[in-house]
């Protein structure tokens, strides 16, 4: 009751870390930042839309521990 069949885990999406995806964003994985409305947080990476195509990149943050 409650199992998934295959017990297979599902994959998150893929994050993009590296200086040469995070670097046009002013950004480096990890970072710390802290919006004007006080929100702070931690850059994930970039994820694409369609990976082939850079204009689609959005960064990624998550909350800081």
């Amino acid at each position: 009751m409650g199992k998934k069949k295959g017990g297979k885990k599902a994959k998150g999406p893929v994050y993009f870390v590296t200086d040469e995806h995070c670097s046009p964003f002013g950004f480096r994985a990890n970072d710390i930042i802290k919006t004007p409305l006080g929100l702070t947080g931690t850059v994930i990476g970039v994820k694409y839309d369609a990976p082939d195509d850079r204009e689609s990149g959005r960064l990624w943050a998550g909350d800081t521990p």
